[in-house]
């Protein structure tokens, strides 16, 4: 009866160990990967944010980039016009 217990605890923890290795440590490995990845997203999102900020220049003069941008607001029909 003990040989049978040994062997049941033995194939238990071959089979565990077996799962434990080709399952779930390449899934924690691979999700802490993906947090990595996603702490280092806000350095991204800011270069981003500025390129974008330098594209949206309205005019290369400026004392007319400052005003089309404070009439924005009535500007947006022909911005959107313009950019379809």
């Amino acid at each position: 009866m003990t040989i049978v217990a040994l062997a049941f605890v033995v194939m238990l923890t071959g089979i565990l160990g077996a799962y434990w290795m080709f399952v779930v440590r390449p899934e924690e490995q691979t999700h802490q990967a993906f947090w990595r990845r996603l702490r280092a997203t806000p350095a991204t999102v800011r270069a981003q944010s500025n390129l974008l900020k330098q594209a949206q220049q309205l005019s290369a003069v400026s004392y007319f980039d400052t005003a089309l941008r404070r009439s924005e607001n009535r500007l947006r029909p022909r911005t959107l016009l313009r950019e379809q």
